[in-house]
């Protein structure tokens, strides 16, 4: 299979695969809504309760994102348009824009899992090291790989 044909599988693939958890992730969100509504509407504000909106609704938002972009039928996104400098500076822009929104939806998606493992652990005072020295990690090797791919981006 030639270089071509692979790159048209790989990007194939990724959109059914992006495309799929989007469906996923909203079929989700049908099937935990009432929850949702019962337990964390009406709880007092918190870090732990803004991570898990910004997971819950900017998720999909980005997703649906990427999804219309890949799916070929975004306005003025296709073969017939003459590709100029505004529009590749465009596309620059937002493959610059996603790469550093993934990475901060991680690090979000991470801590509400280390806050789910905490209080599973019994809260103990070990245990809120051990996760907050990790994910602390984490979010210093994301910042830092960001940042370091960000300038070299920009080197080009």
């Amino acid at each position: 299979m030639s270089l071509d044909g692979r790159a048209a599988r790989d990007i194939i693939i990724s959109q059914y695969v992006t495309g799929s958890g989007l469906a996923l992730l909203l079929y989700d969100h049908l099937l935990t809504l009432s929850t949702e509504i019962e337990l964390v509407w009406p709880a007092k504000m918190s870090p732990v309760k803004c991570a898990f909106l910004v997971n819950r609704y900017f998720c999909p938002l980005v997703l649906g994102f990427i999804c219309a972009v890949n799916s070929g039928h975004w306005r003025n996104l296709n073969d017939k348009v003459i590709v100029s400098v505004n529009a590749t500076l465009l596309c620059h822009k937002t493959l610059n824009i996603v790469s550093a929104v993934e990475p901060f939806l991680l690090v979000v998606g991470t801590f509400i899992i280390c806050t789910r493992v905490y209080c599973i652990w019994g809260s103990h005072r070990t245990a809120f090291w051990v996760l907050s020295t990790c994910w602390t990690i984490h979010l210093v090797i994301d910042i830092v790989l960001v940042t370091l791919f960000g300038v070299l981006d920009m080197s080009k």
